[in-house]
């Protein structure tokens, strides 16, 4: 087997729920982070042999919706294309297939990572398509149906982070603490121009004629960490999740360039890292928050190494809960985990959130001189992805 290398990492800024970026279609921010991708990597668009993209509401998006991305971007129409539907750890799961074509010599450039525009998910009317025969129909909520509510138990993903809450003995002062450092770290890393590296601004029309540009994420600057205590919780009474230690529905978008060592020195690259190890895992559905704990344990065996020989961690943070239970079951200090800010003050673009903590991990070892990184993420249904990369 070859060697499997990241050449660039890059995303969109986050945007909030109906803000910033909600007149931008999933397409077509998964459009701009390929065509940046491609480009921040040194690689002639001619030369992508794939893009594997992800995206957890693609209802409305059309046809194809990874491969209008690719042909928006500029790519040649000979790329091939392929379309992966599920929550954060499926945008993971796409750089871990492409991680896998590009090893065994398939493919020698892939672009892998996830789209996501949750403020264009349309809402679905059942039955309209056979009529109604009497009685009055019912609008149903595609982010809701599709994404917050669990297919096979039927809970809404919050009451499973309760469920976690209350198996593992996590209080509602805990987790606002982790969500409270979670923010204070995104809005001192937005401070410090730490995510300007990753980041593509995106120009967005706000007028005839004129246009604004969006640079930075929109979560950080707009949560309040100074009365999370006084949130009331969203799915139990007495409960200890709310919507202040928990992530926001987001848009956005992010990928990474996957090389073979071969493109590498055919088209002289400089990679920014080496993906050592991927693994993909499964548990319960109503445990799919904690999932990550699993896959980051099989990865290092995999791997042959400890927590300790890590240097930093990026979890996709949908709960502060979870992530919280995942440091715990893992062994992981704090102080490496999630150290420029996580989803819960970013924001969590859903499809995209995997890819987006990946280029978030790629982007703080290189600023921090790290050599190794371990992401993970998870999804509704009980599944998780995680990667272990080192610097190169």
């Amino acid at each position: 087997m070859g060697k499997a290398y990241i050449a660039g990492a890059v995303r969109t800024p986050v945007g909030n729920f109906n803000g910033s970026l909600s007149q931008m279609s999933a397409t077509r921010l998964g459009a701009i982070v390929t065509e940046e991708a491609v480009k921040r990597s040194g690689i002639k668009p001619g030369s992508v042999d794939g893009v594997f993209l992800s995206s957890a509401l693609p209802a409305g998006a059309g046809a194809a919706p990874a491969r209008k991305a690719a042909l928006d971007a500029g790519l040649h129409v000979s790329v091939r294309t392929a379309f992966l539907n599920g929550g954060p750890a499926s945008s993971l799961l796409a750089v871990l297939f492409a991680s896998s074509e590009v090893s065994r010599g398939s493919s020698d450039i892939i672009i892998a990572g996830g789209m996501e525009s949750v403020s264009r998910a349309p809402y679905l009317l059942d039955k309209a398509r056979f009529g109604y025969r009497h009685g009055n129909g019912e609008l149903i909520d595609s982010i809701t149906n599709d994404c917050l509510k669990d297919s096979y138990g039927g809970f809404y993903i919050g009451e499973s982070a309760e469920t976690v809450a209350a198996r593992y003995g996590v209080g509602r002062e805990d987790q606002d603490l982790w969500a409270e450092t979670s923010s204070k770290r995104a809005v001192e890393s937005q401070k410090s121009g730490a995510f300007d590296a990753e980041i593509a601004s995106i120009m967005i029309p706000v007028g005839p004629d004129r246009f604004a540009s969006v640079y930075s994420d929109e979560g950080p600057h707009k949560r309040d960490t100074l009365r999370l205590s006084l949130v009331p919780s969203l799915f139990r009474e007495g409960g200890t999740v709310t919507s202040g230690n928990s992530s926001g529905i987001s848009d956005g978008a992010a990928a990474v360039a996957v090389v073979s060592e071969r493109a590498v020195k055919a088209h002289g690259l400089e990679p920014v890292a080496l993906i050592r190890a991927v693994v993909s895992y499964a548990t319960e559905p109503g445990m799919f928050s904690v999932a990550p704990a699993g896959a980051v344990k099989e990865l290092l065996k995999k791997a042959g190494l400890k927590v300790r020989d890590i240097d930093l961690f990026e979890i996709n943070e949908d709960f502060a809960v979870s992530t919280l239970v995942i440091m715990k079951e893992t062994g992981l200090d704090a102080a490496r985990v999630n150290v420029a800010g996580g989803a819960i003050a970013l924001g969590n673009p859903l499809g995209a959130g995997g890819a987006r903590v990946l280029t978030t991990l790629v982007h703080a070892m290189r600023s921090r001189g790290a050599r190794t990184g371990v992401v993970a993420a998870s999804s509704v249904g009980g599944e998780a992805v995680a990667l272990l990369i080192e610097s190169v």
